[in-house]
């Protein structure tokens, strides 16, 4: 690998370790489980090697095998800054980790410059229910099946799993109660049914 501007000496063992990291979890087994993993592997070795050249352009004036104390940090807010998506940042940012991981393990470097770094994160939107008005809009609307979907979700409580999963000896119009068989965790509940309540 050819010498860049402020990586000090050249890369060698930047293929050697990730050649290493790629080939070293081969164990003997089924052809099935053997291309399994060899996929698995080849996904690794394509995201390691995307976030290592990243890195080469990004860092333009950090030696690669030993940045600056404040090189992780920057990197990932420039990610953010750039507007990567949260999963994305995540995926590079577990890629240039296992990346040092395996310069360290093939002793190219000492350095973990995303030891302590943690994405900045984005604050959790709120998301509140349709209010009355909005109800009464879409049961305007809505085919009489869909206005039971509605009114299930909307007075009942339930879960679009729980609706789906719905039947007739499930429903209690005498009682008034509707035997959910599989809520949350798996486990069964009665929901009691609002008696005639408009939207």
């Amino acid at each position: 690998m050819p010498r860049r501007n402020g990586t000090g000496a050249p890369w060698r063992p930047a293929g050697t370790a990730m050649a290493r990291c790629c080939g070293s979890s081969r164990r003997p087994g089924s052809m099935s489980t053997a291309g399994g993993a060899a996929t698995s592997h080849r996904g690794h070795c394509e995201r390691t090697g995307s976030a290592f050249l990243q890195l080469v352009d990004a860092w333009q004036g950090e030696k690669l095998s030993d940045p600056s104390a404040d090189a992780g940090r920057d990197w990932i807010r420039a990610q953010e800054t750039a507007g990567v998506r949260q999963s994305t940042l995540r995926v590079r940012l577990a890629a240039v980790r296992a990346l040092y991981a395996a310069l360290r393990w093939a002793a190219a470097t000492t350095a973990d410059p995303w030891k302590d770094v943690r994405p900045a994160g984005r604050a959790a939107v709120t998301r509140y229910p349709y209010g009355p008005d909005h109800l009464r809009a879409l049961l305007a609307g809505a085919k009489p099946e869909t206005a039971v979907i509605l009114l299930l979700g909307s007075h009942a409580g339930l879960r679009v799993s729980e609706i789906l999963e719905l039947t007739w000896p499930d429903v209690n119009l005498e009682v008034g109660t509707i035997h959910v068989r599989l809520g949350k965790g798996g486990r069964p509940r009665t929901v009691n049914i609002t008696p005639n309540r408009s939207p």
